[in-house]
């Protein structure tokens, strides 16, 4: 889960630059043409080895693509810029919350039920105990 938000987060980064080429705004010298991999690194707070996972997996998407261009690291494709703008993994996230919040509720929800039936068929059978002690001891009396 927490991947999908760092990939989200990557993308984010990675479409200011996106959005300022586009538009041809080339003022900001420190988002012209994708980050590099420590930048990136260190606006998402991850490990190495997590990190190049999720920038592996970008790329195999092709979501990202790779710049050896005056620093080696990621600029957004068009492909990436629709998943961000989409919000492709923070949905991800969201779905796979709700499938686990459904298998709880379809585990508890027999169990609970079970639990109720079996107190109320305990509380019935204290009950008709009582009465059929009453009854004996009326029964008893007679005689």
């Amino acid at each position: 889960m927490n991947n999908n938000r760092v990939k989200h987060k990557i993308l984010k980064h990675l479409s200011i630059s996106y959005v300022a080429m586009k538009n041809d705004n080339l003022a900001n010298p420190e988002y012209n043409f994708g980050l590099s991999y420590e930048r990136l690194q260190l606006l998402i707070k991850e490990e190495d080895n997590e990190a190049f996972n999720v920038f592996q997996y970008l790329n195999e998407t092709n979501e990202v693509g790779v710049k050896n261009i005056g620093f080696d690291g990621l600029y957004l494709t068009s492909n990436g810029y629709i998943s961000f703008a989409e919000e492709k993994y923070l949905k991800r996230n969201q779905n796979i919350l709700l499938k686990f919040l459904k298998n709880v509720v379809q585990i508890l929800i027999p169990i609970l039920s079970l639990i109720i039936a079996i107190t109320a068929l305990t509380i019935k059978n204290s009950k008709l105990e009582k009465r059929i002690e009453n009854i004996e001891k009326v029964v008893g009396k007679q005689h």
